[in-house]
């Protein structure tokens, strides 16, 4: 399934779990919650989808990325959009510390036996 299909049937579940005053059409939603918008587009959550999935209670795991365990940020950035396969948020905790809040238990499980995010991205092929 390509992003585009799965980031549409990921938006109408989480519609679908948020009070009816706090609901908004479905092509709005796709345009605001999702950081890149095109079909080919990784998972990552704007700041805004971020909020709806945790007001919507959708449960999430979080990971720090330290930063000095990787060579680059765009690998990273480009690793996360090519191999994530559920929706995520990069976020700063603090000026040096970002996080990481996965929006499904299973690969946060992975992320965990794996020790961090950058090594759980290094076992994986691309998904393209």
């Amino acid at each position: 399934m390509n992003n585009g299909l799965l980031k549409q049937k990921i938006v109408n579940a989480v519609l679908k779990q948020l009070p009816e005053q706090l609901r908004i059409p479905e092509d709005e939603a796709m345009i605001s919650w999702w950081l890149n918008i095109r079909k080919d587009g990784g998972l990552r959550l704007s700041d805004v989808g971020d909020q709806v999935f945790k007001m919507a209670g959708i449960e999430f795991f979080e990971f720090p990325m330290d930063p000095d365990t990787h060579d680059s940020w765009v690998h990273v950035m480009i690793d996360l959009n090519n191999k994530l396969t559920a929706p995520y948020h990069i976020t700063l905790i603090s000026k040096k510390l970002p996080t990481i809040r996965i929006y499904d238990s299973k690969i946060a499980m992975m992320i965990g036996l794996y020790g961090n995010i950058f090594e759980y991205l290094k076992s994986i092929k691309n998904k393209r």
